[in-house]
């Protein structure tokens, strides 16, 4: 306590004597700003340190930095090894930093961060740009005052609502993160990082998944061009977008070419040659927004969750299939799964001709209470009933006209008409339905499985409905009848008798 107590009185003497000998001689006026600079600074300062210690909201320790894992889409693959479909909360695949070609680290770096190499996560001259450029002169093109490592800070931990500070309080917790980033990763680890976790607009998060849905490419192989246009594109990620916007994506494209330019990464004559060649993308669709074997896929995800119920990561968690980027390889062969969902279609859409053609003017149930059975099942009676609505107000809800989106079978498209929700209940009412399931009969692998018309408009699996085996238990019965010693032309009278009691001719089946 004695020796607090003497560097409290020896700090305290310092400080009133520098006053005395600096400060109080000085104009009233100059005092007056010399104090105002000191208490901004005093602000900032108590400022960042309330915002450190978490008053405004959790900060992340450097235990919990280093264990950041980025959710990773789990992805299927057919019996090729090739990818048919995903699992996923964002559609997002790591690259490592050798993963990633020099071009796009360059032209990043050009782009948002000149200093980067420079700064510990805070750049000031930046600041000093924003004030006088961007605040002082409007000068929109100016660009902002985030480092990477603050936009990064921004990715990983979303912004929180603080009314009317939330502003400056996010931009503090960012700067306060961005430090701790800094001390945590290296410089690499944080250009990467952030590729990985950037949004490219729509489901596409990270380069890779850019990469390959804008130009069927690795990270590896993109071009300089390819390169600049995709880090164009985290300005504003719907107006740069090459596939919706290619002129602006262009334009947007040489302005960070010129960029790397003046940073020295390219030279005149790159630039110059980089600038008129055209933006030519080679869309990819990611298989996972495609229709293929979608039942299966959503069967697949429970037998998954099975398995991983039994299997846990070396630190004791559970897997999470959204999340942990499994690599799920099955028996399906795409080509036939492909043939066996066109084949359903196109039957079921001759099928659907040939029974509208039949029933034309008429309802296939016997009386309205089936369609009115129907009705309550739907979620728009439940609430409907739950809201305390009486029934003649359901009825008429049902009854009034509206725009509403129909699956047409025939057509194998979503539709649009004008039509009341109970004529829409008749629609699907009398659609139908059917299912497929394809197996090797050696070994019992599934190589096609198609659930239904249209998963999106209809979840239902047919391959998992209950129904009567029908003829498909006659071959059971005819291969234990040939394991008797019965021939094809063997005649066999069957009687109420013999059913019972199981019998063909004198042989127990």
């Amino acid at each position: 306590m004695n020796k607090i107590k003497h560097y409290y009185g020896f700090i305290k003497t310092k400080i009133l004597t520098f006053y005395d000998s600096r400060i109080r001689p000085m104009p009233t006026w100059a005092r007056g700003i010399l104090w105002a600079i000191f208490s901004i600074f005093l602000f900032l300062f108590l400022f960042y340190f309330f915002v450190r210690i978490g008053v405004f909201g959790h900060i992340p320790s450097n235990n919990e930095l280093r264990a950041i894992n980025n959710p990773l889409a789990s992805e299927v693959y057919d019996e090729e090894g090739k990818l048919f479909g995903k699992y996923y909360i964002e559609n997002r695949t790591n690259a490592s930093f050798d993963d990633i070609a020099p071009s796009v680290i360059q032209a990043l770096i050009s782009t948002e961060d000149e200093r980067f190499y420079s700064h510990n996560g805070v750049d000031i001259e930046s600041w000093g740009r924003v004030l006088f450029k961007t605040i002082l002169s409007q000068e929109k093109g100016s660009g902002g005052g985030s480092t990477i490592s603050q936009q990064l800070a921004k990715n990983l931990y979303d912004r929180q609502n603080y009314w009317i500070f939330s502003m400056p309080i996010n931009k503090m917790r960012e700067i306060v993160i961005a430090r701790k980033l800094e001390d945590v990763f290296s410089k690499e680890e944080i250009l990467t990082l952030y590729l990985n976790t950037v949004s490219f607009g729509g489901d596409a998060y990270g380069i890779r998944v850019a990469s390959r849905k804008i130009f069927s490419a690795t990270p590896k192989e993109l071009t300089i061009g390819e390169s600049a246009t995709l880090i164009g594109m985290l300005k504003a990620t719907t107006a740069y977008n090459p596939l919706k916007n290619t002129q602006r994506a262009t334009e947007r494209r040489n302005i960070v070419l010129k960029r790397m330019l003046s940073n020295g990464f390219i030279t005149d004559s790159t630039y110059q040659r980089t600038i008129k060649e055209p933006l030519l993308v080679n869309h990819t669709i990611d298989p996972s927004s495609l229709g293929i074997a979608q039942y299966f896929r959503e069967h697949l995800k429970t037998e998954i969750d099975e398995v991983l119920k039994n299997v846990k990561k070396s630190d004791g968690s559970s897997y999470n299939i959204f999340t942990d980027g499994l690599k799920i390889y099955t028996s399906i062969d795409q080509k036939m799964q492909l043939d066996a969902e066109k084949t359903v279609k196109e039957h079921l859409s001759y099928l659907q001709t040939e029974f509208d053609r039949v029933w034309a003017g008429k309802d296939p149930w016997p009386d309205e209470n089936y369609l009115m059975e129907q009705m309550q099942k739907t979620e728009r009676y439940q609430k409907m009933k739950s809201a305390g609505a009486s029934d003649e107000a359901i009825l008429q809800s049902f009854n009034t006209k509206s725009n509403i989106k129909l699956y047409d079978v025939k057509k194998d498209s979503i539709v649009d008409v004008v039509i009341s929700p109970l004529d829409s209940l008749k629609h699907y009412c009398k659609m139908l339905r059917s299912g497929l399931l394809c197996v090797d009969n050696k070994t019992g692998l599934v190589k096609a499985w198609v659930g239904g018309y249209d998963y999106n408009s209809n979840k239902f699996d047919h391959v998992k409905a209950v129904r009567q085996v029908g003829s498909t238990f006659k071959p059971i019965v005819f291969a234990q009848a040939i394991q008797l010693g019965w021939t094809l032309v063997n005649f066999i009278p069957i009687s109420s008798k013999h059913i019972q009691n199981g019998i063909i001719g004198n042989q127990k089946m």
